[in-house]
């Protein structure tokens, strides 16, 4: 399992910060995407940070994780030479969140960890519905044509952990896909 963590996230890696990416074409990625100021493994995932600023385009953000996600099973295929398993996850999740975040730095300057709202927001996101490979909150203010023309829709989340009626963002088709009795029991639907 640590050869595969270590495939998926360095996969993830060179698609947030650049390089050689076999799986991408020029033509697909745009170039100069801000870095992350933190990234850190965490167990069984990883927590990513960005400044927001002018230059992070949330649109291509989501074009980034969705091809990564349309990918997913070429980047596997790379590696399992590698891995000695029979069974590998189908599919990787993403959970999105803005807001404030705040950096602790340890008295002796060994470190730094981060914690905040959308941190939290963030993690509760990637495991509320599983079915889905990309749940955002709509706090990342994405206007309704952007989302349209990218194939999100907003819904409410109704069951999530901690925040009562999270408007989020879902994949259209993977929300149409979604067994009716667990949509009606997570999602509220309206004009959000």
């Amino acid at each position: 399992m640590p050869r595969f963590l270590n495939h998926i996230f360095s996969a993830l890696n060179l698609s947030f910060t650049g390089g050689v990416i076999p799986w991408l074409s020029k033509r697909d990625r745009k170039p100069g995407f801000p870095q992350p100021i933190h990234a850190k493994f965490q167990g069984d995932g990883a927590l990513y940070i960005w400044e927001q600023n002018e230059q992070l385009d949330t649109a291509e953000f989501f074009f980034m994780l969705d091809l990564f996600q349309s990918h997913y099973k070429e980047i596997i295929a790379n590696c399992i030479d590698d891995m000695p398993l029979a069974d590998v996850p189908e599919r990787i999740r993403f959970g999105v969140a803005a807001g404030s975040v705040y950096k602790l730095t340890y008295e002796d300057g060994s470190g730094s960890e981060y914690i905040g709202y959308a941190i939290n927001l963030a993690s509760r996101l990637q495991k509320y519905c599983r079915e889905f490979g990309f749940i955002a909150s709509a706090r990342l203010e994405l206007r309704h044509k952007d989302l349209s023309d990218t194939g999100y829709v907003r819904v409410i989340a109704k069951q999530l952990k901690g925040f009562p009626r999270e408007i989020v963002i879902v994949d259209k088709q993977e929300f149409e896909s979604l067994d009716e009795s667990r949509k009606a029991s997570l999602f509220e639907i309206g004009n959000v």
